[in-house]
Parts: structure tokens; sequence; C-alpha cells
């Protein structure tokens, strides 16, 4: 059973509060950082929900640069993706695409993420929407930090 089968209560209660259709799977992602020449995956995130407990909304250690991502890629909807921006063995940019599995029963939504970099600048992006403007990141400095969730899609021409 993977991470994504096997959400709790939690989840779902975050789902409820967040507007989010209990129906639609939250995406389910986690983070590679490299401790002593090693690579190490920390705990997976549904959305903004940590599963090891903690009360972060992001995944990844600030200061320790993620060098992988993976995503359980069921929960990215039919047709969903992601691509990571790797330069020399840093992630330096993340895009994801979330497509809605059934948009007729709960409307479409977009996958809502940001990334913070490090670097002689160190910030958080601003939010992105699944892959317009081309994803999060500078491109330049590797990511230390994710925060994914879903938007609702409002389509101007849907509400003229």
């Amino acid at each position: 059973m993977t991470f994504a089968e096997d959400l709790d209560k939690t989840v779902l209660e975050m789902q409820k509060e967040d507007a989010i259709p209990e129906s639609l799977p939250i995406p389910c992602f986690r983070v590679a950082v490299m401790r002593d020449d090693e690579v190490e995956w920390l705990e997976w995130m549904a959305g903004m929900y940590d599963s090891s407990g903690s009360d972060d909304t992001f995944a990844g250690i600030q200061g320790e640069g993620i060098v992988d991502v993976e995503f359980d890629e069921d929960t990215l909807g039919p047709n969903g993706w992601y691509e990571t921006n790797v330069q020399e063995g840093k992630v330096v940019g993340l895009t994801v695409y979330y497509d809605t599995p059934d948009p007729e029963e709960t409307g479409y939504f977009k996958a809502m993420y940001r990334v913070h970099w490090m670097g002689d600048n160190p910030a958080w992006s601003e939010f992105k929407y699944d892959d317009e403007d081309g994803g999060a990141g500078n491109d330049a400095d590797q990511i230390d930090m994710i925060e994914l969730t879903l938007s609702p899609y409002l389509d101007a021409d849907a509400s003229a």
C-alpha cells in the first residue's frame, strides 16, 4: 500500500478546512537531501500535511539543499506530471501539473506550489499554478523547501 492509499483522517480534515473535495487525490511527494555523502529521502507529504507528524507545511529542511523530488504520480490525476530542474546534482526548479480526475463532480483544480531557494538571497518564490509561468524556482540557486496544495481553477469565461 502506498502512502497516498493510507491517508488518515487528519488529511481528510485538512481537505474539509481547505474546501478541497474529499474525492480528489491530494498530491503526495517527498524530497531527498544529501547527508554524509548519501541520499536521504525525507518523509512523505500529502499536500501541506507532513506524514511524520510535524506541523511543517513544507517538504525539506531549511538550509539543506534538495537533490531529488518524487511524487506518487497516481495522486497528480490521470495525466498529471512533474518535472525537476536539476543542475550539477542540485534541484533548482520545479514544475507540477495537476489533472483533476472528475471535474464534472468537483470542478477543476490546479497544483498551487512554491519553493524556497538558498544562495546569496534566500527567499520563497511566489505561488505558481500548474505549469503556468514555467514553474517555481530561480533556476540558479538550490531549493531547500517546497510547499504544495490544490487550488480551485476559476475560469473567467465560465463565470461570464
